[in-house]
């Protein structure tokens, strides 16, 4: 329901209601489910302006995340990917765009090949990151493989993906080595109108 608000945007709500996810979970609840929950907690206080409770949240949730001896599954563990990922949005909340860079860079690292939504979504953060640190090339360089990844998929989050990828990359229209970049979204866009399209 947090992570529903987040996409709502409602940040304080999904804050108010991490609170309360904690609360019900109480202490006692396995490592990897709390860091879980945590590092929506420190997401959310980031986007509250409470920077120093989401950098020691995270932490907490970290330590917690080292800690968990759950067998892997789906209900069961909590994936450094995942975890690296949650840390990636916090700090670039706080503006801490090279930290957030590294953690996206971890996340696609432990992140399994046949994730495709994940990894997708990964090389999207990582382009808007760079890009706002201006490192265009390396920017670029992700957004491709966005678009690498984006035929194969059909969910909100990508095509919301696709639509920013437009919105950014728009200041740089002039630019020789981006030109493409556009052209190449904007093929899935008009693909993804058409009742024979399979995006």
């Amino acid at each position: 329901m947090s992570l529903q608000a987040l996409h709502m945007g409602h940040p304080r709500h999904a804050h108010r209601l991490t609170e309360t996810a904690l609360t019900t979970a109480g202490p006692a609840t396995d490592p990897a489910t709390r860091a879980f929950l945590l590092t929506q907690h420190a997401l959310t206080s980031a986007l509250t302006l409470q920077p120093r409770q989401a950098l020691h949240t995270l932490t907490t949730a970290e330590t917690l995340h080292d800690r968990a001896t759950s067998p892997p599954g789906i209900f069961t563990a909590y994936p450094r990917a995942g975890l690296d990922y949650q840390r990636a949005q916090t700090l670039a909340a706080l503006g801490h765009h090279t930290d957030a860079i590294q953690a996206l860079n971890d996340s696609l690292e432990n992140r399994p090949v046949g994730e495709r939504r994940a990894r997708a979504l990964t090389h999207a953060r990582l382009a808007e990151s760079l890009l706002h640190t201006g490192h265009l090339d390396e920017a670029r360089t992700h957004w491709h493989h966005f678009l690498d990844h984006y035929p194969h998929l059909r969910s909100h989050p990508t095509d919301q993906a696709l639509t920013h990828l437009h919105h950014t990359l728009t200041p740089h229209s002039t630019n020789p080595h981006t030109r493409t970049l556009p052209h190449r979204a904007r093929t899935f866009t008009l693909a993804a109108r058409t009742p024979t399209s399979i995006t």
